[in-house]
């Protein structure tokens, strides 16, 4: 990757801990989408928000807001999902000194960041079954960019040198509640537009777990697809790729329907 960001990301502290921030990228007013971007890395604490610094930067010149997220990883899998979600509804809080539409947000996730907003995606349905508070924020639409969307099958295929093992603490049989909270397939239907952008060859995250969930989506009634895209796991967000172009027309097309 390359093409580092003209103007740099505003820092902004959504909780108190040290991971719990984001760096925020203004774009033109009059574009009024926001992006959030979730970056992958397996839910391990070596990989960080700085991943997708070009892809903010990208996005940023053509347009748009972006809000890079950035999450407490290899601790709770309940503190990452926890710190997604409460980065998410932050933007509430932006949208007044930004002039944000907060009707047009919509996420983009890579590998475990796919699997973030894909949950994230289901956070309404959620709350109401469980007659929670409503979000704050709900997508307009998600992009997952070979996203681990799967988590059981995930697990069985040992995906990420056992990384679902390792977020989630066991399998499904031994922490069932785990999987029943973290699982996208466990939250369907969410009511928000999915578009799963993966590679055939995808040497890291099958591209069959995207194809898992959109069947599973779409027999609960949501707007799912996927799109096949050449290239390895990572040359997906590389916006230097050709696959990068077909990433970008999902999320515009997301952001102006």
């Amino acid at each position: 990757m390359s093409q580092p960001p003209a103007v740099p990301g505003i820092r902004h502290q959504y909780g108190s801990h040290p991971d719990q921030f984001g760096h925020f990228y203004p774009g033109n007013a009059e574009s009024g989408a926001t992006i959030a971007l979730v970056h992958g890395g397996f839910w391990r604490a070596h990989r960080d928000l700085t991943m997708l610094v070009p892809v903010a930067a990208d996005l940023t010149r053509r347009g748009w807001h972006v809000w890079n997220i950035e999450y407490r990883r290899g601790r709770s899998w309940h503190d990452t999902l926890a710190d997604c979600a409460v980065a998410l509804d932050y933007l509430g809080d932006l949208a007044a000194g930004f002039d944000l539409d907060t009707e047009r947000v919509v996420m983009l996730g890579h590998s475990a960041g796919g699997h973030l907003v894909t949950w994230c995606a289901g956070r309404a349905p959620a709350a109401r079954r469980a007659g929670s508070p409503l979000p704050k924020i709900v997508p307009a639409g998600v992009v997952s960019a070979a996203g681990v969307l799967d988590l059981a099958q995930a697990f069985r295929w040992g995906i990420g040198e056992r990384a679902v093992t390792e977020f989630l603490g066991g399998s499904p049989d031994e922490v069932p509640d785990a999987f029943r909270q973290a699982d996208p397939m466990a939250r369907l239907p969410t009511g928000v537009r999915l578009r799963c952008l993966h590679g055939p060859d995808d040497e890291r995250v099958p591209v069959e777990l995207s194809h898992r969930y959109a069947r599973a989506a779409r027999a609960n009634g949501d707007d799912v697809t996927v799109t096949e895209v050449p290239g390895n796991h990572a040359d997906i967000i590389d916006v230097g790729h050709p696959a990068w172009r077909a990433v970008v027309d999902a999320v515009g097309r997301l952001a102006t329907y």
